[in-house]
């Protein structure tokens, strides 16, 4: 841990808490990607894209989180190795924080709205013939 201190970990014995179980697997499933990532391109735009399609998950843990790292990737020029690790401990960070209820809520509220804008969009441009 000391080594590698933004590799997820888990007590054995907070892994029979599903709610917990749960959030540690999230986690090792975001760092792998993040380790994909990092193996196969280290553009901005790959940055840009992997916050894009991970977005949703962290507000779901920390919507503080997301507006931190929003603001890390709307600033990007060049995804260094220094603002790659600036990002990932704060993605890592986000992620310790457990989704609740109301934070999936506010998730499904904004995915909602995104439909929503979607459709009006269409409609505007298929019933306007």
């Amino acid at each position: 841990m000391n080594r590698f201190p933004l590799i997820p970990v888990e007590d054995e014995g907070r892994l029979h808490d599903p709610g917990l179980r749960e959030n540690f697997i999230e986690r090792v499933f975001v760092y792998h990607r993040w380790q994909k990532l990092i193996q196969n391109s280290d553009t901005t735009r790959d940055l840009i894209e992997f916050h894009t399609r991970h977005k949703y998950l962290i507000m779901a843990h920390s919507p503080k989180h997301l507006t931190t790292l929003g603001k890390i990737v709307s600033n990007l020029r060049d995804a260094g190795p220094e603002l790659r690790e600036i990002y990932l401990r704060a993605l890592m960070d986000s992620l310790r924080f457990i989704a609740t209820i109301s934070k999936n809520t506010n998730v499904l509220h904004h995915v909602a709205g995104y439909f929503k804008n979607i459709s009006i969009t269409w409609r505007k441009e298929n019933c306007s013939k």
